[in-house]
Formats: C-alpha cells, sequence, structure tokens
C-alpha cells in the first residue's frame, strides 16, 4: 500500500482532515505500507505519528512535520 493510499483510508476511518490531526495512527495497514513519500508532510500538526507494523524500508525528510 502507498501513503497516499494510507492517508485516504485514514481520513476516512477518522473523519479529519490530515492538517487538523495531533495523533496519527497508519500502524498495521493491510496491505502494509511499503514506502513512504513527501505525502506525508500533510499531518503538519501533527505530534505523534505511529508507522509500527508495516513494511517500509527507508524513511524520507518531513520537513513539514515540526512538531513531531
Amino acid at each position: 500500500m502507498t501513503i497516499k493510499e494510507a492517508i485516504r483510508i485514514w481520513e476516512q476511518k477518522e473523519n479529519k482532515r490530515p492538517d487538523e490531526a495531533d495523533i496519527v495512527k497508519l500502524n498495521g495497514m493491510h496491505p502494509p505500507i511499503d514506502r513512504l513519500d513527501e505525502s506525508l508532510n500533510v499531518f503538519e500538526n501533527c505530534t505523534q505519528l505511529s508507522l509500527s507494523s508495516n513494511a517500509i524500508d527507508r524513511f524520507v525528510a518531513l520537513p513539514k512535520l515540526k512538531n513531531l
């Protein structure tokens, strides 16, 4: 699963906009997230980000997540 797909699923489940979220749990996605990209920067106000139990092999720079 891509991070864009995971964000879309998160939005539907949480019924929030990404820029409003302070705690984001994307752990244990099925199928697992396999790659991160710049899309994760939509969570600008995020203070906690959970990505465990996925298949991420590389992390990207997240310059907009200043509160993380």
